[in-house]
C-alpha cells in the first residue's frame, strides 16, 4: 500500500509540473505579428515627446499605423523618423497614417 501511495504521490508531482511547464511556454510564446507590433510600438513610444504625439494605434485587420499627432508640422518629421527606426521588414506589412488631431490627412 505505501508503494502504491508513493507511487501516486510521485505520478501526480510529475503531471502538476509538466502541466505548469507547458502551460508556461504556452503563454510566452508570441506570433510574428505581436512580435513586429511590439517592435513598432516600442519606436512610436520613443518618438511620443519629440514629435508630440497625442495617439498611435497599430492595425490588426487594416494593416496600418494610425499616428494622431498634436501640430501636423512635425509630420514630415515623423514619418522620416519611423521609416529610419522601424526595420523596413516591418514596415513592409503596414502603410503610415499620420494626422492631426480632430483632423485626417493620409501619407504614404
Amino acid at each position: 500500500m505505501k508503494k502504491f501511495s508513493l507511487t501516486l504521490i510521485t505520478m501526480i508531482a510529475c503531471l502538476l509540473v509538466f502541466g505548469s511547464f507547458t502551460t508556461n511556454q504556452a503563454e510566452t510564446l508570441k506570433t510574428d505579428r505581436e512580435i513586429r507590433e511590439e517592435r513598432i510600438a516600442t519606436v512610436l513610444e520613443d518618438a511620443w515627446e519629440k514629435y508630440d504625439l497625442s495617439s498611435f494605434q497599430i492595425g490588426v485587420t487594416d494593416p496600418t499605423i494610425w499616428v494622431e499627432i498634436e501640430e501636423i508640422e512635425h509630420k514630415k518629421e515623423l514619418i522620416t523618423y519611423l521609416e529610419k527606426n522601424i526595420s523596413k521588414s516591418d514596415l513592409n506589412h503596414y502603410k503610415i497614417d499620420v494626422f492631426e488631431k480632430d483632423t485626417i490627412t493620409e501619407s504614404n
